[in-house]
């Protein structure tokens, strides 16, 4: 199983994030939280088992986990032995505002 780091922009949008959720329903920032560390952790079990991001650069690496009952997906890039989680990007907010966090191209997607 492959470590995570979160990139810091990513931490901070999961902190904004959680505290919407929990100033309307603690119970639903519980399970946001939740699944989140559920997707974070399947991510690092399986990373290859994730798409690719459409329309994005193939080499850059990005792949995406959708996640379920929330409309947030979590692009990330796998650098050797580390998954970096780039960002909680909302369905429908700010398309790909994020992908200047990823850094420059690479020919080979490292595993």
């Amino acid at each position: 199983m492959l470590k995570y780091w979160l990139h810091q922009r990513a931490a901070a949008e999961f902190d904004a994030i959680f505290a919407w959720y929990a100033a309307r329903d603690p119970e639903v920032a519980a399970g946001f939280a939740e699944l989140v560390e559920r997707a974070i952790g399947d991510v690092c079990r399986r990373p290859l088992a994730h798409p690719m991001w459409p329309k994005i650069a193939p080499g850059l690496g990005v792949r995406r986990c959708v996640m379920d009952r929330f409309p947030y997906t979590i692009p990330f890039i796998v650098e050797g032995d580390t998954v970096i989680i780039v960002a909680f990007a909302h369905h429908r907010r700010r398309p790909g505002y994020w992908i200047r966090r990823v850094r420059t191209p690479r020919a080979t997607p490292r595993k």
